[in-house]
Order: structure tokens, then sequence, then C-alpha cells
């Protein structure tokens, strides 16, 4: 059974932003057109798609690469997130119920229990995983859920450095929870 478009792009888009595919690995068409049991045309859709975000680089005669991290893509990242984000706070204020509140607090919990593992690739990825469904919901909350995926498309330069600083320990993953 083939996989559609969106679940390829997906799972690609998961695997750069998880450092299952690193900076500089080269990706190629045939590989993943075998591995996804698909033809070559919708695997050059997903890759299209992945430039556009800036997560693959197509290089002329050489092949298909995982984008290297520019500072200057995590500035941009960080400031469209902030922008989008305060205002989007303005708005949950005058619409989050009781259960919303219940469900958040779940999330918080979940991150706090995910902070106090021992450090691995996997804590990081799960942290960030929980840390992400905890704005999607806030998101949700003020009536704007379709706004959390297009800004999460525009930030994947950022989720790859905030996974990588969880790594180096720059970033502790309790102090992120407090």
């Amino acid at each position: 059974m083939a996989i559609d478009i969106e679940s390829i792009y997906k799972e690609i888009r998961q695997d750069i932003i998880n450092l299952v595919l690193y900076p500089d690995s080269q990706i190629k068409e045939e590989v993943l057109a075998h591995n996804y049991n698909v033809s070559r045309t919708p695997v050059r859709a997903v890759i299209s798609r992945l430039v556009q975000e800036k997560l693959l680089a197509v290089i002329p005669k050489k092949g298909t690469y995982v984008s290297k991290i520019k500072i200057s893509d995590i500035d941009n990242d960080l400031i469209i997130r902030f922008a989008v984000e305060s205002n989007i706070y303005r708005m949950v204020v005058q619409k989050i119920t009781e259960d919303d509140v219940l469900k958040l607090n779940k999330l918080l919990d979940e991150q706090e229990n995910i902070a106090k593992l021992q450090p691995s690739i996997q804590k990081s990825q799960l942290f960030n995983k929980s840390d992400d469904e905890f704005h999607k919901l806030i998101f949700k909350v003020a009536g704007y859920e379709d706004l959390w995926e297009k800004m999460d498309s525009f930030v994947s330069n950022f989720n790859r450095v905030r996974l990588i600083s969880t790594l180096k320990d720059r970033w502790n993953l309790e102090e992120a929870y407090k």
C-alpha cells in the first residue's frame, strides 16, 4: 500500500527536524521512491516543499542535501514566532476555558516528567514534541490552529536548533519547562 504525499512529507520533515537526517546528508530521489513505494514524481513534490522550507537544498549536478542551519534563518524564525505568538496569547486570554487549562496543564505535566529523564536525543525529541503540542493547543484555543501549521513550516530551522541546543546542554530542559 502506497503512502500519500502528505505523509511522506511529514515523515521526512520530522526526520530532518529530529536530526535523524543530519545537515549535509544526501537525499536520493530513487531511494525515497523505493522506500515509500511511489514514483519519483511525488518524491520531487515533497523535496520541492522541503526546499521551500529551507530544510533541503538542491545543488545542481551534485544532488539534494539536508540544509545546513544558517544563523540568519534562525533570527528570522524567532522574529516570526515571537510576533505571531504574542498576538495569539492576547486572543487566548479572552477565549480560554477551564477544560483548555486542564489540557494545557496535562501537557506541562508531561514536559516536567520528560525533563526529569536521563539525557538522550529521545528525551529532547519527546520534550520538543510535547512543547509543540502545547503551543498548537494555544493556537487552537485562539481559533487559529491552521496558523500554527503554517508558522511551524516557517520556523523549521529554529526547531532543529532547539533540538541541537538540548543535546549540547546549552538549554537545560528543566529550565525550559520552568
